[in-house]
């Protein structure tokens, strides 16, 4: 208090307590001031005293001199004398000078009515004239008037009530960091004088950031409300035991927003979105952000949704409307074409239907996307909406495809990429980003050094200030909203877990964040990294930074093997995933020092893992045959199991290329051994593999008796969803084999519908009501409907209720889909349905023309053939079944019979739906259809 300058009024004692004492202190010459004036008491105060911060006087003091100079210094803190009845006195300070007159009594108001006109006149002048002078100087608009509070909020000037009232209340507001430490700085020095002020304050602060909780989740509320009874129940519930205060400040908060869901009261609740299912390919989304073609230049587009951005995230839930989330949609300059949406297009005020057709003209166009919640543990995101712009950019940077120029650059050549972000709050249009853009370059240069000559530049926008905003704040909105048909549309749109993360989708854009060129990989993120490189684009950072550290393993023998020693680790604890594991040893098999190897029984799990990659497309890889049959025979003591798992596939493979005998004796060294010695799963899978070989070669029977015994052995299993699991595709195994068995023998009898109820539990008109037939789910399962609703008779009642959703047909990339596809074009022709039927057909075929693999290639030449015999009109080439390059690929294949179809057709012979069955099981036997 030593640099408080104090004012002492007239009638004052001489024992001035020690706080007062410390201050330094002026007084006024009290015989000469109580001959003067009011307004020469006012000129003296102004003349005498440049600064004062507190004022003293007693209760003896007269009423002008506390009038006049609290009129001159308003901001000065009041500090009154009053004696006791008895002998003594106390020392408090005034809050207001409302709480001075209520003091004092009736002469204080007296004396201020008639004086205070004129006294105060100048000063007022003064104080308005400054107030106009600050609004015309910063361009800012005084906040308005609220139960007596001063207009511009000068804090000192403010009663302690009041103080405490409005931190309430800016606490409840939201984002008022600033103006909330001039509180607790003003509190701080009041409670010097009063005691246990600043903790009255900070209580305040604290309800007033509760409130700011409990409106959020109301907020959220309302937007998953479909009426206003459904969110009058929900707020009552929410707003159960809370003070009044913050019902006052929620309540305000909510008739301000009058934008509401159900604003349009005849409006049917629509609860399914009209997106059309987006397809993956080959497990990617095709807006990922990183496997987009590289364009020159780029616009990338950034908005949010939700209010939570701050401390407040840790109180919202991650299905809350309000929980913050960021998205990105990048585009490349000059090749998309979006449709302009009209001026104004706000995604929460229009109707479903428009927000679908935003974003299906979105997402079927060449665009990138990437979100993430403020819920995330992003490194380097704080709790605040501009570090996670900023975070958005940085990660939109290292996975955006750049086509940076080979050639020196000249004007005009250089890569552009420019961020519009939506403004919002106080950083508007005018809010200059060039710092940020110019850091983020640095950042990225010393990443790619390409990026020197990128020109990046960042700036704020209005909702109109791009073309394609509307299309973002269409995305932002479906992704937030909880709304049945918004979730519906997410959940078609498949943005999230592949571009929109939440954090706990472990995907492959996280460890771009982490990529730095001057800092080693730990184990497991080196894993991470190259167990998914084929998953990434030529040219990008990820492979760029693997490239360069498998250079540097080359020659550094230790860290080599410390890599070695963690997929190892992965191995001993059986916690990987094949392919991922395979592409982790290819990764150090490529990059391994002269001096170094892998182990025999790494050699063996590679190469089984490899094997298994090829044989999951059809593929056929002699020289993994070659090396797992080695690596067997001489680990077998040691590794069992994992040599038994290596001639399973061995067995896969022959079996892809038509050698089915030769997939048969892979396995005869296990059939005489007890279960322990390969393990029971394993032994189990033999007996099932064996039976497949079986059904292959049309010995029904005899595959029936090899899936008995796998049954019996898979039930013994421990693991329950394992057992599960195994039993049902064995049950599918035995199925398939007794429709083929049906058709091939008129006295074979099959009651499928039983068969299929005992199988999944469901009958099969109510297993094609599941809303999972309807998207990438039981497709196996679904298959298996399918493929027997063509061949058997007798299911008219389950084709008509499956022909019934057709609208809703969903087809994915991969197998079964080109086979159920093919089924689909066959159900729809033969109900009369030709155009659709020839559009199915060459799905399916297309499919298929895209993949290399030759049981694949096979597979689209019988196929094409079938369909021709069904009836179903296809392009010209498409009817070629005759291919030189199949019959060197795969020559063990049923040419002669395929050939053989294809004349009878030619001839014009009239074969019987049976009969093509027939043919299809001798050039596609079992389930290779």
């Amino acid at each position: 208090m030593s640099q408080c300058h104090c004012l002492l009024l007239p009638d004052l004692p001489h024992n001035l307590p020690d706080f007062i004492q410390a201050m330094n202190c002026r007084t006024l010459d009290e015989e000469a001031a109580k001959k003067w004036s009011l307004e020469e008491l006012r000129q003296a105060l102004v003349a005498d005293f440049d600064q004062v911060q507190c004022i003293v006087g007693s209760d003896q003091t007269p009423t002008r001199f506390w009038l006049q100079a609290i009129a001159v210094y308003p901001k000065a803190r009041l500090v009154l004398r009053t004696r006791l009845h008895g002998e003594g006195e106390r020392w408090n300070e005034m809050r207001s000078g409302e709480e001075l007159q209520a003091r004092l009594g009736k002469e204080f108001a007296k004396t201020a009515k008639i004086g205070s006109k004129a006294a105060s006149k100048e000063s007022s002048d003064k104080k308005s004239s400054g107030a106009a002078k600050k609004t015309q100087t910063t361009g800012k608009k005084p906040v308005g008037k609220a139960s007596g509070a001063k207009t511009d909020f000068d804090l000192p000037t403010m009663t302690g009530s009041d103080l405490a009232r409005w931190a309430f209340i800016w606490a409840s507001w939201g984002k008022q960091e600033e103006r909330l430490q001039d509180v607790l700085a003003e509190a701080a020095r009041r409670d010097v004088l009063k005691p246990g002020y600043l903790e009255e304050v900070r209580s305040d602060i604290q309800a007033g950031e509760n409130t700011l909780a409990l409106k959020l989740k109301i907020f959220a509320a309302r937007l998953q409300s479909e009426s206003q009874a459904d969110f009058d129940k929900r707020k009552a519930s929410l707003l159960e035991g809370a003070d009044k205060r913050s019902v006052r400040q929620i309540e305000i908060a909510l008739e301000k927003d009058t934008r509401v869901p159900w604003s349009k009261a005849d409006r049917p609740r629509v609860t399914q979105s009209g997106l059309p299912w987006i397809s993956l390919q080959d497990g990617r989304h095709p807006n990922s952000l990183r496997h987009l073609e590289a364009a020159r230049n780029w616009d990338i587009l950034i908005d949010e949704t939700g209010e939570a951005f701050g401390p407040e995230v840790d109180q919202v839930g991650l299905g809350d409307n309000a929980l913050g989330r960021i998205a990105a949609l990048a585009l490349p300059v000059d090749r998309v074409k979006l449709p302009r949406l009209r001026k104004g297009f706000h995604a929460r005020s229009e109707e479903p239907e428009d927000v679908d057709k935003a974003m299906k003209d979105l997402l079927r166009q060449p665009v990138g996307v990437l979100g993430f919640t403020q819920k995330d543990a992003i490194p380097g995101l704080d709790r605040n909406w501009v570090s996670g712009v900023v975070t958005l950019m940085r990660w939109v940077l290292r996975l955006l495809p750049v086509d940076h120029p080979e050639t020196e650059t000249v004007p005009g050549e250089s890569a552009r990429i420019t961020f519009h972000i939506e403004n919002r709050s106080e950083y508007t249009a005018g809010v200059d980003l060039f710092v940020v853009a110019r850091l983020l370059r640095a950042e990225m240069a010393e990443l790619d050094p390409r990026f020197a000559q990128v020109n990046l530049e960042a700036r704020f926008i209005t909702k109109d200030g791009h073309r394609a905003n509307g299309y973002i704040d269409a995305l932002a909105y479906t992704w937030g909203s909880q709304a049945a048909v918004n979730r519906d549309r997410l959940r078609r749109s498949r943005l999230q877990g592949h571009c929109l993360l939440r954090p706990s989708d472990e995907a492959m854009e996280r460890l771009y964040l982490l990529l730095d060129r001057h800092r080693e990989l730990e184990p497991s993120e080196w894993y991470t990294l190259v167990s998914h490189l084929q998953d990434e684009p030529a040219g990008s950072l990820a492979r760029e930074i693997s490239q360069q550290l498998g250079g540097t393993l080359k020659s550094d023998a230790g860290r080599w093997k410390r890599y070695l020693a963690y997929v190892q680790s992965l191995m001993q604890r059986k916690d990987y995933v094949l392919a991922e594991l395979c592409n982790a040893l290819d990764w150090l098999a490529e990059w391994q020092p002269a001096e170094q190897q892998l182990p025999p029984r790494l050699q063996l799990l590679w190469r089984s893992a490899s094997l298994a990659r090829h044989n999951h497309m059809g593929a056929v890889a002699l020289e993994d045959v070659r090396a797992c049959l080695a690596l067997s025979r001489d680990l077998r003591e040691e590794a069992a199991a994992e040599c038994c798992e290596a001639d399973l596939r061995v067995a896969v493979a022959a079996t892809n290329s038509f050698d089915f005998e030769s997939a048969f004796g892979a396995l005869n060294d296990w059939v005489g051994l007890p279960a322990a010695v390969p393990g029971l799963r394993n032994w189990a899978k033999v007996q099932s593999s064996l039976g497949q070989h079986a059904a292959f070669l049309g010995e029904f029977e005899d595959a029936l008796n090899f899936w008995r015994v796998a049954s019996e052995a898979f039930a013994r299993l421990s693991d329950a969803s394992e057992k599960q699991r195994e039993a049902r595709q064995t049950g599918t195994y035995r199925l398939l084999a007794c429709i083929d068995q049906m058709v091939a023998d008129s006295a074979a009898e099959l009651d499928f519908s039983a068969r299929w109820q005992e199988l999944t539990g469901l009958a099969p008109s109510a297993f094609i009501k599941r809303p999972e037939v309807r998207e990438d789910g039981p497709r196996f399962e679904h298959h298996l409907l399918v493929r027997a609703m063509v061949a058997l008779p007798g299911l008219e009642s389950e084709i008509a209720a499956y022909l019934d959703i057709e609208k809703f047909w969903f087809s994915g990339i991969g197998h079964p889909w080109p086979l159920i596809n093919a089924y689909r074009a066959a159900l729809l022709h033969r109900a009369g349905k030709a155009k659709k039927a020839a559009i199915w057909a060459q799905s399916a075929l297309d499919i298929l023309a895209a993949e290399e693999a030759p049981l694949l290639q096979w597979m689209r030449q019988v196929l094409a053939v079938w369909l021709k015999a069904e009836g179903i009109r296809l392009a010209e080439e498409e009817s070629d079944s005759g291919s030189d390059t199949l019959k060197n690929t795969l020559p063990a294949a049923p040419h002669e019979a395929l050939a053989e179809w294809s004349e009878a057709l030619s001839a014009g012979e009239g074969l019987s739906p049976q009969q093509n069955w027939q043919w299809l099981n001798r050039c596609l036997p079992f389930n290779f259809h």
